[in-house]
């Protein structure tokens, strides 16, 4: 289990925004294991010993990205950027 109730609290809600196995490979790419789209043991282990800041920073930057790449492909998502 994610142990920091925040950073599991912050990959639930990218998951129901962006889908599991998205949100996978963001916090994969952030903590730096491979991205394989599971969350095992090694990815854990790596989210648990990871700075919280750090995490909260460098997903919301992840989320952001896709979030704009959408509104790039699809200029009529623009609406929805703020909630």
């Amino acid at each position: 289990d994610v142990e920091d109730g925040f950073v599991a609290g912050l990959l639930f809600d990218f998951g129901i925004n962006i889908g599991k196995r998205a949100v996978t490979k963001k916090i994969q790419r952030v903590v730096g294991v491979e991205i394989d789209g599971f969350i095992g043991p090694v990815t854990l282990l790596a989210i648990n010993n990871a700075d919280r800041d750090t995490i909260v920073y460098h997903m919301l930057l992840e989320v952001l990205e896709l979030y704009t790449q959408i509104v790039n492909k699809n200029r009529s998502q623009k609406v929805f950027l703020l909630g």
